[in-house]
């Protein structure tokens, strides 16, 4: 069951993630490395405490 439910996780956030990259290449928006990197590192901490926590609950 937990298999599941991270797959049903990871899929929805990638979609989400999909959904704004061609919202952001329709409008021909670049984002820097710099930037990309800021949000991957907030991202996965994000991702790393909800789990952590989720031990917890």
């Amino acid at each position: 069951m937990h298999v599941i439910s991270s797959l049903l996780f990871s899929i929805s956030a990638n979609i989400d993630n999909f959904t704004v990259a061609i919202a952001y290449g329709i409008k021909k928006i670049r984002i820097g490395i710099l930037s990309n990197l800021l949000i991957a590192l907030v991202s996965g901490i994000g991702t790393f405490l909800s789990m952590f926590i989720g031990l917890f609950i």
